[in-house]
């Protein structure tokens, strides 16, 4: 901890930064509105007990022409759900298919594309 210069300036703060424990950018800036952040890590302080969830890599193919594959590695004990939207602004996500856990091993969801190519998918994790 670094101690603030007695200038009268400065006062000495509980947390580093702007984040503290929380993102207090999510759930009410734009990046939300567009579906970037959730409402995950929103709030007051939650403490050093609350363990940070690293987003995973996702790997994104086409398959037989008319499905995407998204391949990401996963950890045991989590969910990962599939969403699309067909509009950012607003975006209103759907759930596609049934939420999978993870076992630790790398996790393959689909989505089939069909006639409607211009949807935006995203990965959460719980």
């Amino acid at each position: 901890d670094r101690v603030p210069e007695a200038d009268g300036f400065y006062t000495q703060a509980s947390y580093k930064g702007a984040f503290d424990m929380v993102n207090w950018a999510a759930d009410w800036t734009a990046l939300s509105a567009y579906g970037v952040l959730t409402a995950n890590g929103a709030g007051v302080g939650a403490g050093p007990s609350s363990a940070a969830v690293n987003p995973p890599t996702v790997t994104i193919t086409l398959t037989s022409g008319s499905s995407l594959g998204f391949s990401l590695s996963s950890v045991a004990g989590r969910s990962y759900q599939l969403q699309s939207t067909a509009t950012l602004n607003p975006a209103v996500w759907v759930d596609v298919g049934a939420a999978v856990a993870g076992n630790g091993a790398l996790l393959s969801l689909e989505a089939s594309i069909g006639a409607d190519p211009g949807k935006f998918y995203r990965v959460i994790v719980q």
